[in-house]
């Protein structure tokens, strides 16, 4: 049995029920106990058993049924070869157990886990709703609370919306957070969306404008997509980062406005600068303050693991160990957001609470190794045929639930040929 529990542990991970978790109790008869993990064995039995065992939780029952459970942390190795505790629900006496819906004799018990043995019923305590954490040091704190500039870089879907806003929330939480994606507008009405116009400045100006650096007064004026802004307007900018001052276009006279300036870029501002796209002036103005470049996803397993975590918690449902391992050897390249989009598209099609890999995972395998496109040009590296069979066999392997014998069935090799491919590339 021991030996069995050593290569289990792949498939568990932070979720799992361990020492400290709090576990809600619910008997036939009398009221719910909430308490907390302490002991490394406990005991679940009808009273005729408990009373022998001296254990802390009695179970009711409508008739002389004898039932009796067994909860105990056990110890499960890795593929580090890392020993990990974590705590298997086991049928000692009587019926089996039903494990969120599904009846087991034996099952490791996971955060947000219901177990139902008998006609009672314990839970384990989901984990909390994890709070975004901002990526910022004390010193960053500072400036995001002066009228200084922060400047966000990162590639597409890696978070900089979510970030400018929860810098906006703990710097002016009840001002207001005006969002502009300056690659939406052409030069003309850019103009007029950053700094407003007067009435009859130009062709359909029917009424004056105040423009989101008034609007935004008091609070945070987010600029998405700060390198496409033209060189005309980043020199009327600087006015405004100098003496927070913005003329209305046909306008007279100057407005002091006051507002925190949150930049954010997908490319490298200064390969800009060098090519004569961005005023140097201007991308060191705004890079005066504080500067933060967000992580891609590319390989990035803890943050995966994170994201995967998070979402369960937040949307109450519960994402298969086995999924999250694969997930943590895809590149990811539109990042969190396309993490969280094909998260809640199986929520879409999700029969139950539990999330598993499914058809939508294996197109998005296929996608993601691109052996859907297998034209290329001369001048493009290809894929090498050793790339292309270790892609085709990580799927199926994930598709199998990380059986090895099973996976090897399906391709007719043997499962040592298995291992050998996923461990030789990856």
């Amino acid at each position: 049995m021991q030996k069995e529990l050593c290569h289990v542990s792949d498939l568990l991970d932070s979720r799992g029920l361990r020492e400290g978790d709090a576990l809600t109790f619910r008997p036939l008869y009398g009221r719910r106990s909430k308490f907390k993990l302490m002991r490394t064995k406990i005991d679940f039995a009808t009273k005729h058993i408990g009373s022998e065992l001296g254990c802390s939780k009695t179970l009711d029952c409508l008739d002389k049924e004898k039932l009796h459970y067994q909860l105990r942390a056990v110890k499960t190795m890795g593929r580090n070869r890392e020993f990990k505790q974590r705590y298997l629900l086991t049928t000692v006496e009587g019926a089996p157990f039903r494990h969120n819906g599904n009846f087991t004799n034996e099952a490791f018990l996971e955060r947000g886990d219901r177990v139902e043995m008998g006609h009672n019923e314990l839970e384990v305590e989901a984990p909390a709703k994890v709070e975004h954490t901002l990526p910022i040091d004390e010193s960053g704190l500072k400036i995001i609370e002066s009228d200084l500039p922060v400047l966000i870089c990162g590639e597409t879907g890696t978070g900089k919306t979510t970030l400018a806003k929860s810098i906006h929330k703990l710097s002016r939480p009840e001002s207001n957070f005006v969002h502009l994606n300056l690659s939406s507008f052409s030069q003309t009405i850019l103009e007029s969306e950053l700094f407003g116009h007067v009435k009859g400045a130009f062709t359909g100006a029917h009424n004056d404008k105040a423009g989101a650096f008034r609007d935004a007064r008091g609070g945070t004026l987010f600029l998405d997509e700060i390198d496409s802004l033209p060189i005309e307007i980043q020199t009327k900018l600087l006015i405004f980062l100098d003496e927070f001052k913005v003329r209305p276009v046909g306008g007279s006279r100057d407005y002091k406005t006051e507002c925190m300036l949150v930049c954010a870029s997908g490319t490298d501002l200064k390969s800009l600068v060098k090519r004569g796209k961005m005023r140097k002036d201007f991308y060191y103005r705004i890079a005066s303050g504080l500067s933060v470049s967000l992580p891609s996803m590319r390989y990035n397993e803890n943050l995966v693991e994170e994201l995967c975590s998070r979402f369960g918690a937040d949307n109450q449902v519960l994402i298969s160990n086995h999924l999250v391992e694969f997930y943590k050897t895809l590149p990811w390249p539109g990042n969190i957001r396309q993490l969280l989009g094909h998260l809640k598209k199986k929520m879409l099609y999700a029969k139950g609470q539990r999330l598993e890999f499914d058809s939508l995972d294996e197109l998005l395998a296929v996608e993601s190794s691109d052996l859907s496109e297998l034209s290329f040009s001369p001048d493009e590296k290809a894929k090498t045929l050793e790339d292309m069979k270790y892609e085709y066999v990580k799927s199926m392997y994930f598709k199998c639930g990380q059986n090895a014998a099973m996976t090897a069935r399906k391709l007719a090799i043997t499962p040592r040929s298995v291992k050998n491919i996923l461990d030789r590339c990856s």
